[in-house]
């Protein structure tokens, strides 16, 4: 049984946003027909303009059987509309979703946009990279994605992005296989004594196959939000955790390099 747990309780209201995979590894693939540390790239969204809360959907052809892959990584790239226009200002969540016809969206990045990059020496972009080798089962053939950035700016001003994927052939054992989508959330408010976590966020019971050699837990959380008496958004250390079968596993959601943007 999966159970989660958030801890200790703010005293004002907090938005976490949650969704978590489970992993199951087997067996080694055969051999990749090609060397191990070929190559193939495949480029989806370029440059697409985003200004507003509205999904983008789009569906792109992956190369087929993921067996082939010790690693695939995608390269998301936030860029700004040319002057006379810009970025939206402000610091917006957004994340890239797999739309699958038995689990819903599965979510396999996250991030915030930054604050206002261009002028001076700003960068006027930002770049990020997400391993997302454990997720190979569902990027193969065509594959329909989901694009989000909660922007509210409107007119020209907005985000280019961009999102390449690198599939590096090799063997990976064990071979993760399959993906289940235990809690998809875009808000859960915690700090609430009277609207607890656990009204929201089930336990789930979950049968895992018997030859699996290894299970993996994905939790993305941004704790974004905006806090009121203690102003506890993004801007107070929360422990998060989940329990299995008894077990407690926990991570402090914190760090203090935010300087380094990555």
């Amino acid at each position: 049984m999966f159970r989660p747990r958030v801890g200790p309780a703010a005293l004002s209201l907090l938005c976490l946003h949650l969704v978590v995979s489970l992993i199951a590894g087997g067996a080694a693939p055969a051999p990749a027909a090609a060397a191990p540390g070929d190559t193939t790239w495949v480029n989806t969204y370029n440059q697409e303009f985003i200004n507003w809360a509205t999904p983008h959907y789009a569906t792109f052809t992956m190369p087929p059987d993921p067996g082939n892959w010790s690693k695939v990584v995608m390269f998301l790239t936030i860029e700004c509309p040319g002057a006379p226009d810009d970025c939206d200002p402000w610091d917006r969540i957004g994340h890239l979703r797999i739309v699958t016809p038995d689990q819903g969206d599965v979510e396999i990045a996250r991030f915030i946009t930054p604050y206002d990059i261009t002028g001076g020496s700003f960068p006027g972009s930002c770049a990020w990279q997400h391993n997302v080798t454990k997720y190979k089962s569902l990027l193969q053939d065509a594959t329909e994605l989901r694009l989000y950035v909660e922007s509210w700016i409107g007119g020209t001003n907005g985000w280019l992005i961009t999102i390449d994927f690198a599939f590096i052939e090799g063997i990976l054992d064990p071979e993760p296989y399959k993906v289940f989508n235990l809690w998809q959330q875009d808000r859960v408010v915690y700090g609430d004594p009277s609207n607890p976590v656990t009204d929201h966020i089930l336990p789930i019971n979950l049968d895992i196959d018997s030859d699996v050699t290894k299970t993996e837990v994905r939790v993305y959380t941004t704790g974004h939000g905006q806090g009121s008496t203690a102003n506890c958004a993004e801007f107070c250390s929360r422990t998060h955790s989940v329990v299995a079968d008894g077990t407690t596993f926990s991570h402090s959601l914190w760090r203090s390099n935010c300087t380094l943007n990555t």
